[in-house]
């Protein structure tokens, strides 16, 4: 069985080896202050699966820092494979994020005012993780050693596994939040739950916050403005004064 990249695929190889759905898929991001921060993305699993696998489930980066790399943990037959990665600014977590194999991007948009800056944080899924997806995924995963037919399995057996499958999204953002389409609210949190089969392009997880600027910021920005507009009004008067 080659190598498979990408969490649908991967997904569909838990459900011809296990036809269990014992697996929780979860992501975080913590944004701060001036944009830094870090994001994870997640899989747990049983023994069955772990008995089961060629490998791991997430692809690592071979070219990543060692704070970037997969890392596995197990505990009282439950596995965990993990996956970092940190950002300095919000224009390196758009840049880093905006494309993956496992279908979603996340960018935070800016948009600057004088008292405050309001950012709007979006989470979309790329791919739906649906029926006929796990079905076709499966053409990309038969080699030479293929796994399993996928055609014992009806489209009832396939709708119970992906609906047992639980994604978490949890999300920690700075200053105020105004508004969001979250599910819950921890008070430092947001969190975001869905399963599998009710994900699609169409899934959005958004958020908007403020931070508000410091008096000082104000004062120099409402300066600044000032100057500006000075400036502006002269040089119509000296324009007018020479005609």
């Amino acid at each position: 069985m080659k190598k498979v990249n990408g969490l649908l695929g991967c997904l569909t190889i838990i459900f011809l080896l296990s036809g269990c759905g014992n697996i929780g898929i979860a992501s975080n991001t913590t944004i701060s202050e001036t944009g830094t921060g870090v994001f994870s993305f997640r899989v747990a699993y049983n023994n069955i699966i772990f008995d089961n696998l060629n490998g791991s489930l997430l692809k690592d980066n071979l070219n990543a820092t060692a704070n970037d790399r997969i890392k596995k943990y197990s505990h009282n037959q439950k596995f965990l494979e993990e996956y970092k990665i940190n950002f300095n600014s919000l224009d390196d977590l758009n840049k880093k994020l905006a494309k993956n194999e496992n279908g979603f991007k996340v960018n935070v948009i800016k948009k600057k005012g004088l008292f405050k800056d309001t950012y709007t944080y979006e989470m979309r899924f790329l791919k739906t993780f649906g029926i006929s997806e796990i079905k076709s995924s499966f053409l990309g995963i038969s080699d030479t050693n293929p796994v399993r037919s996928i055609s014992p399995y009806s489209d009832t057996d396939i709708n119970k596994f992906i609906s047992n499958v639980k994604y978490t999204n949890v999300v920690s953002l700075p200053g105020r939040i105004i508004s969001t389409n979250a599910v819950g609210d921890t008070g430092s949190n947001l969190v975001w739950t869905y399963y599998l089969n009710k994900i699609n392009t169409e899934t959005s997880m958004t958020a908007t916050y403020i931070i508000e600027k410091n008096s000082s910021a104000i004062v120099a920005a409402a300066v600044i403005t000032i100057l500006f507009t000075l400036i502006f009004i002269y040089s119509l008067r000296y324009k007018r004064r020479k005609r």
